[in-house]
């Protein structure tokens, strides 16, 4: 019995290991970048719609931000499309509502929060530089290839 309480124990721990070398493998960002991000719990109260929450505020630059704020969770993002004016500076909050880490990346605006945990959010700034129809994707795993895509149109 002893022996089987020491495999048991063994496995345990090796499992740990690995789920912790696949947080640390998979989190932080992608390059250097223009933005700037924080990770947070959401509060009770917050409720998730199904349309973007978008309003306004000033930066620290006086420049007005938009504010926009994105769910994802297994295997969708929540709104799928998004819509940004050219130039116009947006703060997107990354809510993951999944059970799975999850991140926001869009590879042609040069964005990509952090790899979440589920039931925290992260948020990202940036000024959309070029117009045009970009892909937003999960690159956690093989997220992006069960379907966690969405648009984004910069115009």
């Amino acid at each position: 019995m002893g022996n089987k309480g020491l495999l048991i124990g063994l496995g345990v721990l090796v499992a740990a290991v690995v789920i912790g070398a696949g947080f640390l493998l998979f989190g932080g960002n992608k390059g250097t970048s223009t933005y700037t991000q924080t990770t947070r719990s959401p509060s009770p109260t917050t409720t998730v719609q199904s349309s973007p929450q978008s309003s306004s505020t000033s930066g620290s630059s006086g420049q007005e931000v938009r504010e926009i704020t994105i769910s994802g969770s297994e295997y969708k993002f929540t709104p799928g499309t998004i819509n940004i004016k050219t130039g116009e500076r947006v703060r997107i909050t990354f809510r993951n509502t999944g059970r799975l880490p999850h991140n926001l990346t869009i590879d042609e605006l040069d964005v990509e929060t952090d790899t979440t945990p589920a039931g925290k959010e992260t948020t990202v700034e940036f000024t959309a530089s070029k117009g045009g129809t970009f892909t937003a994707y999960c690159n956690v795993g093989n997220h992006r290839a069960l379907g966690m895509e969405g648009k984004v149109e910069v115009k």
